[in-house]
């Protein structure tokens, strides 16, 4: 989870089905390279039968036999159980179980590294099916749609008034405007862009759909 941290700057999110989707092998060679996972697995490995053997120990352990009445102890664990869910998902009238919700500091990385790495794969898994499940439009229905609306396909008119060249570029999501913060005077990321960082007009600010639909 820290690597993966590390690399993506997040938690496990749709980013780790480009390891299926992408050029497997290139990836895990970067992997590989960039990090020790042989070692970490290793570790993992060791931890584990360290913790098998402790519980071993502690399962054989005897200790004194309390008895306690049957309702009182079936009472215990209810209660037991209930501080178990409470502890892991908050109170049953909060909906805790979803990935907006685990956002308790200004350091991102607490907020990413803190979730279940499971219950993040499985956000993950369920966004990445339901990108799988885009239907084509009907060319028929686009056009009943157009007649009810507007044209969603449309060529703005020459006028005197507009700008003989004019070209508009949409960089998406964090690709384009990181590239000017890492540019340096030997190191030119943006390439024949860079002019155009300089000289035209640039919007730097937007608001995705998602963070607009949970702030209104």
């Amino acid at each position: 989870m820290h690597y993966y941290f590390q690399l993506y700057a997040s938690k496990i999110d749709i980013f780790i089905f480009g390891l299926k989707d992408d050029n497997t092998k290139a990836i895990l060679s970067i992997v590989f390279s960039d990090y020790p996972i042989i070692k970490a697995l290793l570790l993992a490995v060791i931890f584990s039968i360290f913790c098998f053997y402790f519980n071993i120990k502690i399962l054989s352990l005897k200790l004194e036999t309390i008895k306690v009445k049957l309702v009182f102890f079936i009472l215990l664990n209810i209660l037991l159980i209930y501080a178990y869910i409470v502890a892991l998902r908050g109170h049953f009238t909060y909906n805790a179980l979803r990935a907006s919700s685990y956002v308790f500091s200004t350091i991102k990385a607490f907020n990413e590294i803190s979730i279940n790495p499971l219950m993040a794969f499985s956000w993950a898994y369920k966004e990445y099916k339901n990108q799988q499940e885009f239907k084509s439009v009907d060319i028929k229905q686009l056009n009943q749609l157009e007649e009810k609306l507007f044209p969603m396909f449309d060529t703005t008119l020459t006028h005197q008034n507009h700008v003989k060249n004019h070209i508009y570029i949409n960089i998406m999501e964090s690709f384009g405007l990181n590239l000017t913060e890492f540019s340096t005077e030997n190191t030119n990321l943006l390439g024949n862009l860079k002019k155009h960082f300089e000289q035209d007009i640039i919007f730097t600010r937007f608001l995705s759909s998602a963070q607009y639909h949970r702030k209104f």
